[in-house]
């Protein structure tokens, strides 16, 4: 009987100097609440720490009933507040929080109330950087099953084992990036642990299509879904990047590259044949575009970006490049007469979408009146020359305005059938002359040649 009583008091005294148990985490935050106490009146609440071994507690801060708290260490005042009820409130826990014990001393001069409470460290990986498509895995060490929670909110419990809650996502995605956190109930109290999980993927660009017209310039998107050093996708093993291309007719799988990353994976695309429609440059941070000059017809089709990694799934995005191309049925470089037929046309050099539409804007001196529905063809059946000028199609989608294009036609006046008539008739006329004086020249210079005397040398 006297040995269990000897174990029961040896618990109560063990007990009483650890105190009850609060989980924490190293850089976060915790609130140890002061106990309850009898008394409502005139009562001082004081708020000590001990650091395991010491037979001395500092006094890091105080109230006195309703009056502001008043830290008294200059080392624990910038990490340390009471709440309302006068609980502590620790922030940016250190490691050497752990090692200690903390203790509420609350009294009247009458009666006092004690209580003593230590940090149990919650441990998790922190600042995770993965690849999209890999695992994550995620564990946290705590003596109670708990549930976890993915940044978009969705909870996810599971149970404990061997003091591990440990987490696995299969194939992560861009989205799964964010807080991650466990949640744990003990009793009354809730405890809440979190990392910060960065799944580094292409962002998926602004369009999967990209309009543009002949001889502009445009620039295909392509970027890393957060920023972070190159070093770091070298850790990742970083093998290669490039740009490629496939005609329309051309699955993108079969395409051929047209850029690829620097030696030694240097933050630069370079150009792998002369007659590419991508150029060379070097890029800085999270962007990884591609940038085209004087785009031609021959540059239709899809482009892909991608960066490959040793034994990983590679990062792939996609961009479709349409080019808008406005061409007259008038010969090129002919001029057209008034009164001639012309059509325009419109053309992506495949049937537009349901989606798509064209806007057809005539030169201003153009009294031409446009059909109420615009289509990629526009038929003129007799021109004049207030229609010489610009005429632009404008490609849309729902009133917003991809890309335009352009066509100029040169439109001169008819002439006369009199005018013509004169000036054949002038240009017979000074012919005629121009052979009777030829005659009338040729006819004098024979005559001069037969008046000429002729002259005979007699021989002795």
């Amino acid at each position: 009987m006297l040995i269990l009583w000897m174990l029961f008091l040896q618990l109560v005294l063990a007990r009483s100097t650890t105190g009850q148990k609060i989980f924490a985490q190293v850089g976060g935050s915790a609130t140890l609440p002061k106990g309850q106490f009898a008394e409502t009146e005139n009562v001082y609440v004081r708020w000590y720490f001990s650091v395991t071994g010491a037979n001395n507690f500092t006094l890091l801060i105080w109230r006195k009933h309703k009056d502001p708290p008043k830290p008294e260490n200059k080392d624990w005042q910038s990490r340390v507040s009471l709440s309302e009820d006068s609980s502590l409130i620790i922030s940016h826990i250190l490691e050497s929080d752990f090692n200690g014990v903390f203790k509420c001393e609350q009294d009247n001069f009458r009666n006092s109330a004690e209580a003593r409470y230590s940090l149990t460290r919650v441990q998790m990986p922190m600042n995770l950087l993965l690849l999209e498509g890999e695992e994550l895995s995620l564990d946290c060490k705590m003596e109670t099953p708990v549930k976890w929670t993915a940044p978009n909110g969705t909870s996810y419990i599971n149970r404990l084992s061997g003091n591990k809650n440990i987490l696995k996502v299969p194939n992560t995605l861009i989205q799964d990036s964010g807080v991650w956190a466990c949640e744990a109930s003990a009793g009354l109290r809730k405890f809440r642990a979190a990392t910060a999980v960065t799944i580094l993927g292409l962002s998926p660009p602004p369009s999967d299509t990209v309009y543009t017209s002949l001889s502009s310039s445009i620039t295909l998107p392509c970027s890393l879904s957060t920023d972070v050093p190159w070093s770091q996708l070298r850790e990742k093993g970083l093998q290669g990047g490039s740009w490629s291309f496939s005609p329309p007719n051309q699955s993108h799988q079969q395409g051929h590259q047209l850029l690829t990353l620097g030696p030694n994976q240097t933050q630069a695309w370079r150009a792998q044949s002369t007659t590419s429609c991508l150029t060379e440059r070097e890029f800085k941070n999270r962007d990884l575009s591609a940038q085209t000059q004087k785009v031609s017809t021959d540059c239709r089709g899809t482009y892909q970006c991608s960066l490959e990694f040793r034994n990983k799934r590679p990062m792939r995005r996609t961009v479709k490049l349409e080019v808008l191309e406005a061409l007259s049925s008038a010969p090129a470089g002919a001029p057209l007469l008034e009164g001639d037929k012309v059509s325009l046309n419109c053309s992506l050099g495949v049937p537009l979408p349901s989606d798509l539409g064209v806007k057809w804007t005539p030169p201003k001196s153009s009294a031409f009146s446009l059909p109420k529905a615009h289509g990629v063809h526009l038929f003129l059946p007799a021109v004049s020359v207030k229609d010489s000028g610009v005429w632009r199609c404008e490609l849309m989608k729902n009133s917003v305005v991809l890309t335009s294009a352009s066509v100029a036609l040169k439109i001169e006046k008819l002439v006369k059938t009199w005018v013509i008539v004169t000036i054949c008739s002038a240009s017979i006329f000074i012919l005629l002359l121009i052979i009777t004086l030829i005659i009338i020249h040729r006819r004098r210079q024979v005559v001069i040649t037969r008046r000429k005397t002729r002259f005979c040398c007699c021989k002795k």
